[in-house]
Order: structure tokens, then sequence, then C-alpha cells
């Protein structure tokens, strides 16, 4: 009788290589307490990935507070290698930086971004980023800073990419004769 004392990393590389993915595709490190899975092939999408990842993490917490208690937990990180997300990041960055504020731009694959200001001191700042399209709703569209705004929409536009989704539709460009640019619409209006 043979007993085999497999770690989570082993056990997670065995179910992302029944699922059809390879060590050239997807890496998995398990230094100390987190399963670090890290995506090196631009045709895997980071959705499948975290879904089969997610059944390896195992958190304790406190019945009655909900705190993580401390040891033998395992936490789960998937994300892009830098390689696959720093060019798109800086094509994003590219048309949204030079972008004029409080308007959406149109971004690759049918993403919008919208730098939104806010008067300080008589001077106007960006404030946040709103962001539009796949992967995004009224809980996690906004990003503080251009930059990090980049990188999320560039997470985003491999995931759809890698799924052979295009953005929704709500992502046309903004235009001046545009009904989403003009004042009436709330919804593209910065408080």
């Amino acid at each position: 009788m043979t007993t085999k004392n497999e770690t989570p990393a082993q056990r997670l590389r065995l179910a992302l290589k029944s699922a059809g993915f390879n060590a050239r595709q997807v890496s998995v490190r398990y230094p100390s307490s987190t399963l670090h899975v890290t995506i090196r092939d631009a045709s895997v999408s980071l959705t499948k990935v975290s879904a089969i990842a997610g059944a390896f993490e195992s958190v304790s917490r406190d019945h009655k507070s909900g705190e993580i208690l401390c040891g033998g937990n395992t936490f789960v990180r998937v994300e892009y290698a830098d390689v696959l997300v720093d060019p798109v990041k800086a094509t994003i960055l590219a048309t949204l930086d030079p972008a004029p504020n409080d308007e959406y731009v149109a971004l690759p694959g049918g993403f919008r971004a919208m730098k939104c200001t806010r008067e300080h001191g008589g001077a106007s700042h960006v404030w946040e980023v709103r962001m539009e399209g796949r992967g995004f709703d009224l809980y996690n569209n906004l990003a503080v800073g251009v930059t990090w705004a980049a990188e999320r929409l560039a997470v985003a536009y491999l995931d759809a990419s890698a799924l052979g989704i295009r953005s929704g539709s709500k992502a046309e460009p903004c235009i001046s004769g545009d009904a989403l640019a003009g004042a009436s619409a709330p919804s593209d209006a910065c408080p």
C-alpha cells in the first residue's frame, strides 16, 4: 500500500492538466500559504483557470466574527504574466492618458473608460477612472489612477480575448454628437 502526500500545488497542477492546460501555459507555485497561479499564454482564460483554482482555496474563519484564523489556510492568486499584460496595458495607456477628461473613450476589445475629475483647491485633477465592458459592473468599475485602470482593462481584455468574447454594445465610442456624451445622460456624468 502506497500513501501519497501531494501538496496543494501538485493537486492543482493535476487538475489544470486534466482540464487541458500544460505547464507552458499555466504555472503554479506554492511558496507558503498562497497558491500563485500564473497564466503565461494569452489563449488561456483567467476566468476558466480561476474557476479550477478556486476549488483549492481553503480558509478557516471564526464562526462568530468571520475573522480569518491563523494557520492551515490556503489562498489562491491567479494572474496573467506581466509579459502578456504590459503590451496591452501600454496600448490602453496610449489611448486613455491623452484622452479628454469626463468623456468616455473607446478602447480595444469594445471596452471604454472615462477619467473623472474633481475640483480641489481651485485646480482640477483626475479623481477616478470608470470602466465599462465585460467583467465590470456597478461594484468593480472604478480605479484610482489611469495606470491601475489600464492594467485592469488589459487583464479584462486578455480574458475576453481568450474566451472569444467582445465586450458589450455599451462600449461604443462617445463623440460630441452622441447621446451618451451629452449632459442629459446622468450615468456618464461624474459627480
